[in-house]
């Protein structure tokens, strides 16, 4: 997990597609228990975690009828209240 937190935290700040609203990169940084909770849904307790587990997960979120994808390899996609769902991130009781 330090290694995902360090790679996150290096990221430069690119203003998102949403939510809507103005985002500072200042308010942009994740917290470490919103870091956490990234990890153990990407990794689902694993110690470890692959590009092809990682890609699955992030798939698992989608809502997309089309689970194929463009290629025949999943989703190609995850839309912000797919992946705010899938963290138990509120105000979801919305969606």
């Amino acid at each position: 997990i330090a290694s995902l937190i360090s790679e996150i935290a290096s990221l430069a700040f690119e203003m998102p597609m949403g939510p809507r609203g103005n985002l500072t990169p200042e308010q942009a940084t994740p917290s470490a228990a919103a870091l956490e909770a990234f990890w153990s849904y990407l990794a689902a307790d694993a110690a470890t975690l692959s590009v092809e587990a990682m890609r699955a997960r992030l798939q698992d979120m989608s809502s997309d009828e089309d689970r194929g994808g463009a290629v025949g390899e999943g989703p190609d996609f995850v839309v912000w209240k797919d992946f705010a769902k899938a963290l138990g991130a509120p105000p979801f009781e919305r969606w």
